[in-house]
């Protein structure tokens, strides 16, 4: 079990970054995005990562691969909500975590926002 709970915990560790949605993201050098949509993003970040931190432990300690896909959606459903609740929709949410991963002009535009 130890190996499922290295994947379930690798996904939630990724989601920050990769988001969660199907939809795909336009061409990322080609989209700009606005002031408050970034201050958004930055803003929703320590309630993902808490959340995730938190589902993470939890799912360390289940064996049951059903219990924890169950949490595993859990968390997911509040990350969604934390997301909206930030003002995002998730489609936006995912387009600024790709251009943030491969536009290093913006990921250190967030990072600055951050600090």
């Amino acid at each position: 079990m130890k190996k499922l709970n290295h994947l379930v915990g690798a996904f939630l560790l990724s989601f920050v970054m990769v988001g969660f949605a199907q939809a795909q993201a336009p061409a990322t050098s080609e989209v700009h995005f606005q002031d408050q949509q970034l201050e958004q993003f930055v803003a929703v970040q320590p309630e993902l990562a808490e959340i995730r931190q938190d589902y993470s432990q939890r799912l360390e300690s289940l064996e049951d691969p059903a219990q924890a896909q169950a949490l595993e959606q859990e968390a997911i459903q509040l990350m969604v909500e934390a997301v909206e609740e930030q003002g995002l929709d998730i489609e936006l949410y995912n387009s600024i975590a790709m251009a943030v991963q491969s536009n290093p002009e913006l990921r250190e535009r967030i990072e600055s926002m951050m600090n």
